[in-house]
């Protein structure tokens, strides 16, 4: 049995200073080249003939090369056209072309200059999702730790993007931009996620998905944003944040209904902020019973690095699965994956081990889309081959602060004090917390998960008859293969043993 949950948490609070936003574009050089189809080899050519165009677009200086107009100016470094594919997603892919932001009193640039923006592109949602997923994974785990984390991106997106509507335009570009999703999107995700209707076939796995708003009464929504959350069915209930301890039994109370007991807190009196305006929360919860059941469960040693062993029950399936590696050949291997299928072969769990031993963190850097996306056309093929895979019960359980890995990302405003929410409500709020909590336990029989959230190489088939010896610190990825969206991402560093619940 495998059970996973995530649960997201997602803060507004009121900001005390109002100062104005300027600015539209915020792009990378790697994202340009992506949604615009140019090819590695003419990438840097084209991006600096776009920048040449384009003189008020100067790179911000950090450690990620950003191109904008509207760096601070003790922030603005000087302009070059060369950037990593690592670099932060800040692509152009929203549904609608982008329009310049037209500031009162400030003349606008875009109309004098003849900016030519990168176009829209008809991306599908599912690819916006396992990009944002990744990358988020990738900037926010803690490399280099032997503590086991776990995240649902997909829940952290969708979780932000309710408030796109809510945003000003400057904001809500800077949204559409690194969390790429629309509005038609998430009506086409709820579609994925929400329960069958009892006409329709019944998955042989459990999948709840929930979404809940407590508003403070001191807040007043705007009509349009109101109207917003009604489109997107996120029910809305009030809460008086200044009696810390009250609003905090009600909200933890939510949340262990909406994982089953799984999490049954997300948020304590003390930490509580009484300025708080709006919380948004979503919950999933996963349980899926292995199609294929493990056997031959012993006592055995997981290593956590070097010499370091941990005790551990390691549990054997030998079976014909789907596997393979990522890497250029057989002799550059990079990750060896194998599918373990759910009961119904609509979700999986795909599990990563290095091919270099301890190589995890690295390996898992430099995992991208299209090594995903070559892995699921490899299941696609169904080419299947005798393995022997042998992986610990254990659980795991997180909590992770998402405010700056998603700064990381480009995501800023949305923090900042510049009234990045002016179609929300005429109060002044932002952002002031996104953080997730997550469960995952994998035994014998499957997989129980939950998360709750607060605000081109291609792989090859491995030689058959072989081995998956998951005894070092593995990755693993449990995900919908019709709707191709990956629910969870998980590195499995110390196999801790299962205890009832999650506090």
């Amino acid at each position: 049995l495998m059970m996973l949950q995530a649960l997201s948490l997602l803060a507004l609070a009121t900001v005390a200073v109002s100062q104005s936003y300027i600015g539209t574009i915020i792009l990378t050089q790697d994202d340009f080249c992506h949604f615009n189809n140019i090819s590695h080899s003419q990438c840097d050519k084209q991006f600096g003939s776009y920048l040449s165009k384009n003189p008020n677009l100067k790179r911000c200086s950090g450690d990620r090369p950003i191109y904008s107009n509207r760096c601070p100016s003790s922030d603005e470094v000087r302009t070059t056209s060369t950037t990593s594919n690592n670099d932060v997603l800040s692509s152009n892919a929203v549904d609608q072309p982008t329009e310049p932001t037209n500031v009162p009193g400030i003349q606008n640039q875009a109309a004098d200059e003849d900016i030519e923006l990168p176009p829209a592109t008809n991306v599908s949602f599912s690819r916006k999702i396992m990009d944002f997923s990744l990358r988020l994974f990738q900037t926010a785990f803690p490399k280099g730790s032997r503590d086991n984390y776990i995240l649902s991106p997909v829940m952290v997106q969708t979780l932000l993007s309710y408030l796109n509507d809510g945003a000003s335009q400057a904001t809500r570009q800077e949204m559409k931009t690194i969390l790429q999703l629309s509005t038609n999107d998430l009506k086409e995700i709820r579609g994925v996620l929400e329960p069958k209707s009892v006409a329709e076939e019944q998955p042989k796995y459990k999948l709840d998905v929930a979404s809940q708003i407590f508003k403070s009464p001191q807040i007043e929504l705007l009509p349009g944003f109101q109207d917003s959350l009604s489109r997107n069915k996120v029910p809305m209930q009030e809460m008086d944040f200044t009696n810390r301890r009250i609003a905090a039994n009600e909200i933890n109370h939510w949340v262990s209904i909406a994982t089953r007991d799984k999490i049954t807190s997300i948020i304590d009196e003390r930490s509580l902020d009484p300025a708080t305006q709006l919380m948004l929360l979503n919950a999933i919860y996963f349980n899926g019973t292995w199609l294929y059941s493990f056997n031959n469960t012993v006592r055995d040693t997981f290593y956590l690095g070097g010499n370091v062993q941990h005790p551990c029950n390691m549990m054997t399936l030998s079976h014909k699965l789907r596997y393979g590696y990522t890497g250029p050949n057989e002799d550059d291997q990079k990750l060896l994956w194998v599918e373990l299928p759910y009961n119904g072969d609509e979700m999986s769990m795909i599990l990563l081990l290095p091919a270099r031993r301890f190589k995890l963190d690295e390996e898992l850097l430099n995992f991208n889309i299209s090594d995903l996306e070559n892995i699921l056309e490899e299941i696609g093929k169904n080419n299947k081959g005798k393995i022997k895979v042998k992986l610990p019960v254990f659980k795991a359980e997180s909590e992770v602060m998402l405010v700056e890995p998603l700064q990381q990302m480009g995501l800023r405003s949305v923090f900042s004090d510049a009234k990045p929410f002016d179609k929300l409500s005429n109060t002044n709020v932002k952002i002031s917390n996104v953080k997730q909590k997550s469960f995952l336990s994998v035994n014998e029989r499957g997989t129980t998960a939950t998360s709750v959230t607060v605000a081109t190489i291609i792989p090859l088939s491995l030689h058959r008859n072989t081995e998956f010896i998951a005894d070092q610190p593995f990755a693993a990825i449990i995900i919908d293969k019709k709707s191709k969206i990956p629910l969870f991402i998980a590195r499995i560093s110390k196999p801790e043993r299962l205890k009832k619940s999650f506090n």
